[in-house]
């Protein structure tokens, strides 16, 4: 994070990238009535993990209330790949998401025209997902798919206002875990 971020006053909120099962980027269009990032291209889902609340509940709880999507969570990757290949004939119905990490991140957000930095304690997930998806009312204005990350990277250098700061660190940061995940996404469910 930034110099001076204080942790114990940052917002603690979990971050989810979606994969289809054939290794594709679902993004997610924020809803022009959300209060930061409004209308942009974001994270599959992401929310703030309120009072008491943990990492796993709380991604289950965006996963439905953002996507209409029931979602099994794991502490780790190797879970979810076990879990991933035992389940693979059921991702019509349900994600399968792993915690991939839990760390501080200063992200900047958009409010009413103005650029925000705002101190995070994020839960970075990663899943995958086959089945259809709706977005929910004033939650989500649609979803996208990205067939390759080249695809995602190319738009984002082309129309960079077009997406929030969330997801344009993501990629930078994970790239190389997003690529290695879409290649095991391929291979266990493509066997």
């Amino acid at each position: 994070m930034g110099g001076g971020s204080n942790q114990k006053l940052a917002v603690h909120v979990v971050s989810v990238l979606l994969f289809d099962t054939d290794g594709g980027i679902i993004l997610q269009k924020r809803s022009p009535n959300k209060r930061h990032n409004a209308g942009l291209i974001d994270k599959t889902l992401g929310g703030h993990i309120k009072w008491g609340d943990g990492e796993s509940y709380t991604i289950t709880v965006e996963t439905i209330q953002e996507l209409l999507t029931p979602s099994v969570v794991l502490d780790n990757e190797d879970d979810f790949m076990k879990t991933l290949e035992v389940l693979s004939p059921y991702l019509d119905t349900v994600a399968v998401i792993f915690k991939k990490v839990i760390r501080p991140w200063q992200l900047k957000k958009i409010v009413d025209g103005k650029s925000f930095a705002v101190d995070n304690i994020v839960c970075l997930g990663f899943g995958v997902y086959g089945g259809r998806m709706r977005p929910a009312d004033k939650e989500a204005a649609g979803i996208l798919y990205y067939s390759s990350l080249d695809q995602l990277e190319s738009e984002m250098k082309t129309s960079p206002d077009i997406f929030t700061d969330d997801l344009k660190q993501l990629i930078e940061q994970y790239r190389g875990d997003i690529l290695s995940l879409q290649k095991k996404i391929r291979e266990i469910l493509k066997k």
